[in-house]
């Protein structure tokens, strides 16, 4: 990544009923742009997120746009998946709508 092309797109801010524990979970995700660098180091996965199997992939928006559509219609619309489809798609409009 390249710090100096940081450009603020938005934030996503989540209150909901904790899917495990009986408490409220609470997260705001901040989204960027940027551009980056063909140079890659080492991704730092926690325990929680190897346990899912999530691995380091690259895609086109409108690829992980698919694959979060077939991940909502083989899960089911949980608010992790349907956030971050959602979030894609809002992407994806901003882009469309720069280049008009």
């Amino acid at each position: 990544m390249k710090p100096e092309t940081f450009s603020p797109f938005g934030y996503i801010e989540e209150k909901r009923k904790d899917f495990h524990k009986d408490t409220i979970f609470h997260q705001f995700s901040r989204l960027y742009f940027c551009e980056v660098s063909d140079m890659r180091g080492e991704t730092a996965m926690s325990e929680n997120e190897k346990s899912y199997g999530m691995q380091f992939k690259t895609y086109t928006l409108d690829e992980a746009i698919a694959k979060n559509r077939a991940m909502l219609n083989r899960l089911g619309e949980l608010a992790w998946n349907q956030r971050e489809y959602k979030t894609l798609l809002l992407i994806k409009a901003y882009i469309e709508k720069g280049r008009s």
